[in-house]
């Protein structure tokens, strides 16, 4: 029962919102610029798409507690990403932000959120945070255009992704730097054993970074989103409307910033899929597709991905594994 009411839902979701933000709706012209944006992304090396970070200044917001937790919100400024200025664009974002939960003495998770979140209660959406706190301590890394780092600050739909796949690359080339930073900052305040978890959205960003730096001890890759083509594809079968040169243009364009296009730098020991039986927002298929890519057979819970009734306990079991 519960099962079946949670595809209801995720299908309601998929149709009303996830199609109505991402799916293009027009193709003239579309298929030639994106041709064009792959040209000129194709002329960037491996090391210009994914620089090594930089060592950031890190400046303190402001520190707190947050339901009995010890906070402290730090930012540092945007990154420079060759792939913006070849195409003269900046990530519709303010500068990085994250939050830590913790005191340095013990593993930790970042946690890279999905679309919609970057707020406190969208925070506690997406994981259990105080189960995960009994083990380890918890980075919350806000996505760019997400939450305050939106434009203006906390919108309705975040600025990335969006309609604009160009954007869309930066976005991810710049999420990726941004962790690589983070986890940087970490080592450097004594961080021995860090993992990296995403969700949805976040997994797209989590799984390229293990496939550009084998910076982390563990991954967590829970209801994935692999590929931001991936909205327009299952419109495509579900209503066959005549958009395939579209969508293969967008996949020639998202190869590179796709993980399920790039080897992967982590040991199968090293990675966890976890996927919602009745997930009918991004699918079973990409989500087994990522757990072959890596190596990994996938974990599951019995419903899908809006309500996500039964993945709580298997999360908190995960992320448990960075302690042992």
């Amino acid at each position: 029962m519960i099962a079946a009411f949670s595809a209801k839902i995720d299908r309601f979701f998929q149709r009303t919102v996830v199609e109505s933000v991402f799916v293009p709706r027009k193709v003239e012209g579309q298929v030639e610029r994106i041709h064009s944006a792959k040209v000129l992304l194709s002329s960037l090396s491996e090391t210009e798409l994914f620089p090594a970070p930089d060592f950031p200044v890190m400046r303190e917001l402001r520190q707190g507690r947050y339901r009995g937790m010890k906070t402290k919100t730090i930012t540092w400024d945007m990154p420079k990403v060759p792939a913006g200025e070849l195409f003269h664009l900046a990530p519709k974002s303010t500068p990085p932000q994250a939050t830590l939960f913790g005191q340095g003495k013990r593993p930790v998770w970042i946690l890279v959120h999905g679309w919609l979140g970057g707020s406190r209660f969208m925070d506690e959406v997406f994981w259990p945070l105080h189960a995960i706190h009994k083990t380890a301590d918890l980075v919350l890394i806000r996505l760019p255009g997400h939450g305050p780092r939106s434009i203006p600050a906390y919108s309705v739909f975040p600025s990335f992704p969006s309609r604009n796949p160009v954007r869309n690359v930066l976005g991810l080339l710049t999420a990726v730097t941004e962790i690589r930073e983070l986890i940087a900052w970490l080592r450097e305040s004594g961080y021995e054993r860090i993992g990296v978890a995403g969700t949805s959205l976040g997994v797209q960003v989590a799984a390229l970074l293990a496939t550009v730096d084998p910076c982390a001890e563990r991954f967590l890759f829970d209801r994935p989103l692999a590929n931001l083509s991936d909205p327009l594809k299952r419109q495509m079968h579900a209503e066959t409307f005549e958009l395939t040169r579209m969508l293969d243009a967008l996949e020639d364009l998202y190869q590179p910033v796709s993980p399920l296009s790039r080897p992967s730098r982590v040991s199968p020991n090293q990675v966890d899929v976890l996927l919602g039986r009745e997930d009918h927002v991004v699918g079973l298929d990409e989500g087994e597709a990522l757990a072959a890519h890596f190596g990994v057979k996938a974990q599951t819970f019995p419903t899908g991905h809006v309500l996500s009734w039964g993945r709580e306990a298997v999360v908190t079991d995960i992320t448990r594994k960075l302690t042992a």
